[in-house]
């Protein structure tokens, strides 16, 4: 019972910390102006997977992506106001 404890513990902490990654590290390296980027790059790698930086981490895409769907959610005025 103990190690399920400690697993659960690992997963909770991967989840959050990895929790939106897509859509932040999109605005981080484009910048903004692009409407749900996060959840357009997950679709994106999960459609391409040979095109990944890591393909063995894809399955992480879809649990990724309703948390940058949220996040997206939240900076859809700044990207509006960005859009060229």
């Amino acid at each position: 019972m103990h190690v399920r404890f400690v697993h659960l513990i690992i997963f909770c902490f991967a989840a959050i910390s990895g929790s939106g990654c897509a859509a932040i590290g999109t605005r981080a390296s484009k910048g903004g102006g692009r409407p749900y980027a996060g959840v357009c790059e997950d679709a994106y790698y999960l459609a391409n997977p040979s095109e990944a930086d890591h393909p063995a981490l894809q399955p992480l895409n879809v649990f990724d992506m309703p948390f940058s769907f949220i996040v997206d959610t939240f900076c859809l005025p700044y990207d509006l106001v960005e859009t060229k």
